[in-house]
């Protein structure tokens, strides 16, 4: 399995982060780098998350004065009222439901990770089983071959 396959896992604390944070700030929208000082993380940490999850990310299409592109969760942009009144944090309930979501799915991840390493030693004992069955059917074929030259000379000389 690659790297990419892994990416709930690879940058759990980083999702977590972000999510429970855009979901709570009094800000309706927050550019990469303010998120990442905000939280103490890595700019670049923060940016490849809101990238590799654009399911839970949004960004804006509008950027900041500074070229930055302004990001929130989706649930909460969905939510926006369209009369221009501020956007809402989420509730306790609507930011478990996502945390959980990353859960599972980190969860998922990580059974699916097993099974592969279980796929590929099965895979490794099927092939020394057949590297096994093809030298006893090399062994059996000489042996038969011997006993049939073994016995075509013992037939010419009891003639």
């Amino acid at each position: 399995m690659s790297n990419k396959d892994n990416r709930f896992t690879r940058h759990f604390d980083t999702l977590i982060a972000l999510i429970t944070h855009l979901s709570s700030t009094d800000h309706k929208s927050r550019t990469a780098q303010n998120i990442a000082d905000a939280l103490g993380l890595e700019e670049t940490e923060v940016k490849e998350v809101l990238t590799l999850f654009p399911g839970f990310f949004r960004r804006s299409k509008r950027q900041s004065s500074q070229g930055e592109y302004f990001y929130t969760v989706h649930l909460r942009y969905a939510r926006r009222a369209l009369d221009g009144v501020a956007s809402k944090t989420l509730t306790p309930d609507e930011l478990s439901s996502l945390l959980n979501l990353v859960s599972h799915m980190t969860a998922q991840e990580h059974e699916t990770s097993l099974l592969y390493i279980e796929m590929r030693e099965e895979q490794k004992t099927l092939k020394q089983t057949n590297r096994i069955t093809l030298i006893v059917a090399i062994v059996s074929a000489v042996a038969a071959i011997s006993a049939a030259i073994i016995g075509a000379i013992a037939a010419i000389k009891a003639h």
